[in-house]
Formats: structure tokens, sequence, C-alpha cells
């Protein structure tokens, strides 16, 4: 499958920062593009959304290292989840990874040293509340 658009935010309308986690936006997302595979990020939160029909979206919140299968006749949206600034109530870091013989998509999770990544923001006179949603992952 080479049908594929990376995003930071939607494909749709990048500039408008929009989070892809509901119906709402998922259903705009898919409409305002062609391809069958969209990968995004922006909202932190690793998901998985797929388009049964035109009424029908599945949302999955993936499990670490356990594949998530990607739909050769179905349309897709994957949120590869969050390196920084986690947002899903889960302080590890999390990335994914496309296997594009396997047609699957792994993310996978890892700890870091969060409390010094949270005095780091703080000493560059960024504001708390990022330093302190490392250790809560919201």
């Amino acid at each position: 499958m080479q049908d594929i658009i990376f995003s930071h935010a939607n494909a749709y309308n990048p500039l408008a920062w929009r989070y892809v986690i509901d119906r709402k936006y998922a259903a705009r997302s898919f409409s305002g593009t062609r391809e069958k595979l969209q990968f995004i990020g922006h909202s932190h939160s690793p998901l998985s959304i797929t388009r049964k029909h035109l009424f029908k979206f599945v949302f999955m919140t993936p499990e670490e290292s356990k594949p998530v299968s990607v739909a050769r006749h179905r349309r897709q949206i994957i949120n590869c989840g969050s390196i920084g600034q986690p947002r899903d109530g889960n302080s590890m870091a999390c990335y994914s990874i496309y296997d594009t013989r396997a047609a699957t998509v792994e993310f996978h999770r890892f700890s870091y040293d969060f409390e010094a990544a949270g005095e780091k923001i703080i000493r560059a006179g960024l504001p708390r509340y990022l330093a302190g949603r490392l250790k809560k992952g919201r």
C-alpha cells in the first residue's frame, strides 16, 4: 500500500490544528483526503480509526506491542502517539512502526526520566503545567 499521507494534525486542513479524536473530525479527515492510510499526531494520543463504511467508524486505543492490522480495503487514520507531552494518561513515551509487508502498525512504549525533562522545561521558562503533564500523561 503506497496510498499514504502524513500530517501533524489533520491532512484536510493542516493550518486549523484540529484534534482528530472523535467522529466529527475523523469524518472530515476521510472526506477531505483521498489516501487510504493517514498518519497523524497532534493530540499526542495513540489511536487507530477505521472507516467501515460511510457512517461507521471504529476507534481503537492500541495495546503496546500488539500489532494493529492495516485494512487493505478500508481507510484508516493512525495517530502515532507521542515521544513528548503524552496526553493519554500514560507518562511513557510512545512511538509506532508501520510494517508495509505485514500491513500492521505496532505501538511501543518506553520510560524516560520525565522528572529531569520537566526540570529542563521549567528552567527554559516554559509554563509549569507542561512539566507536570509529563508525569501525569495528561
